[in-house]
């Protein structure tokens, strides 16, 4: 009786998630690291089939190109409050972004060299960054780091390329050249301080980045199919065919007749786009029907929609008649949230790579710094860009309305906006001396706020 009573009890109590049940599949009971649930051969299918889409999917390619758009822009400033240091760090910083000066192949940027690392590791999952001794930077594709030849899948010290140490964090990295098509050749291992593995990380077991994509890939890949498919089939139901019957019993044909059966066709091959020439006795019958169906596109509509969360894009970025004015408002707003810790991702790689140059220069003497400062000591801020106004007379009351009840300051509004408060300050100083030398009037700053909070 007892043991009937426990039985009863399990079932009506405990967790549902860990019950099983004839209407679910049952849940795996292997519990694996992230690494391990994608091992090399599948994380090479993942990141082929990341590739293929961002290559070929209109859809995919605006996708991650609007990510980046939004989580991988960002102005410098040197926050030394020392003016002369902090103008020459701008310099170095400013000089060191060109073309030429910031990675190995003199082809990017850092802005276009950010932009293109965030892409990176949105689609293979991560990217390597390697500092080389000249002050530039060296990119390293994540399918570029791999095991080398003779190290089994299972052994311990090594994860997809990287050598850990027995708490998981990285010692070196094993790298390798594109041979040829589909082939790579190991070329050096790295130490772990002289590159940066930049990727998607989210456990902390986690050795390998794993890109954004990954979890929408077969829904993409399903509703560009049915694209292809709808395309097909549009086209089949577009053509115009011609068919020639002949009956059975009729007298076979002379030879001028044949001839000219040969040039009748000839000339009706150019304007038909689609002949069929039937056996005697069979007939040819097309089917037609309303296509695309509305099932068909509400149902693209919702994998569309879905596969878009991936990146956390709202679908109203996508299909801009989708909602109101105020319905996309509250969609980039909520996706702008999404986004801060993407960005935070980014502005760490920066800060890294900033530290990691301005001790390049101070080590060539050409950044000199006050005494007993060092680079540890310097202070500076990669700011994100802000979001573009939208109604900007609305907004501006708003930002001016958290300010005067001391919810937010000049500096915090001002960094929401992807600027710098004394940079504002020191350009609307320069206008209005330019202003005052040219006779023009402007408004002072103190006069707009009492403007704004009057109305």
């Amino acid at each position: 009786m007892f043991k009937a009573a426990a039985t009863i009890g399990r079932r009506l109590f405990g967790y549902a998630i860990a019950k099983e049940s004839l209407a679910r599949s049952h849940a795996p009971l292997t519990l694996l690291s992230e690494d391990r649930e994608l091992p090399p051969h599948d994380r090479k299918k993942a990141v082929s089939r990341s590739r293929e889409l961002w290559h070929d999917f209109a859809i995919v390619t605006w996708a991650v190109r609007k990510h980046v758009d939004y989580v991988a822009r960002f102005t410098f400033k040197s926050q030394t409050d020392i003016p002369e240091l902090d103008a020459q760090i701008e310099r170095i910083i400013h000089h060191w972004g060109k073309r030429g000066n910031f990675e190995v192949t003199g082809r990017y940027s850092l802005n276009e060299f950010i932009r293109i690392a965030e892409a990176c590791r949105t689609i293979d999952g991560d990217i390597g960054i390697l500092k080389l001794a000249d002050g530039r930077l060296q990119a390293i594709e994540g399918d570029r780091i791999r095991n080398p030849l003779g190290v089994r899948e299972n052994d311990p010290d090594w994860v997809h390329g990287v050598r850990v140490d027995n708490c998981g964090a990285p010692l070196s990295y094993a790298i390798h050249s594109r041979a040829r098509v589909r082939d790579f050749q190991f070329e050096r291992m790295v130490d772990a301080h002289n590159m940066i593995l930049h990727g998607y990380y989210t456990r902390f077991d986690q050795v390998r980045g794993i890109g954004l994509l990954v979890s929408a890939a077969n829904a993409f890949k399903d509703v560009s199919d049915s694209f292809d498919f709808a395309l097909a089939k549009s086209k089949a139901m577009q053509l115009f065919g011609l068919k020639f019957r002949r009956s059975e019993d009729a007298d076979p044909l002379t030879d001028e007749q044949k001839e000219f059966e040969k040039q009748r066709r000839l000339s009706l091959k150019g304007k038909a786009s689609y002949m069929v020439e039937l056996m005697p006795g069979e007939d040819l019958d097309t089917i037609q029907d309303g296509f695309p169906s509305n099932q068909f596109q509400d149902y693209t509509k919702l994998m569309i929609m879905v596969a878009l969360k991936s990146l956390d894009l709202c679908y109203s970025m996508f299909d801009e008649s989708h909602t109101n004015f105020f319905g996309s408002r509250a969609g980039i707003v909520q996706y702008n949230e999404s986004c801060k810790q993407k960005r935070e991702g980014n502005q760490n790689l920066l800060d890294q790579l900033t530290r990691w140059k301005l001790a390049n220069e101070i080590m060539h003497n050409r950044l000199i710094l006050p005494d007993k400062m060092t680079v540890n000591d310097l202070w500076f801020e990669w700011t994100p860009s802000g979001l573009p106004w939208w109604k900007a007379d609305e907004e501006a009351k708003g930002f001016m309305t958290t300010i005067v009840s001391g919810f937010d300051s000049y500096t915090g509004v001002c960094s929401q906006l992807g600027k710098d408060f004394k940079d504002v300050i020191l350009q609307r100083k320069a206008d209005e001396e330019f202003a005052r030398k040219h006779n023009v009037n402007l408004p002072t700053f103190a006069a707009e706020v009492n403007i704004n909070m009057n109305n």
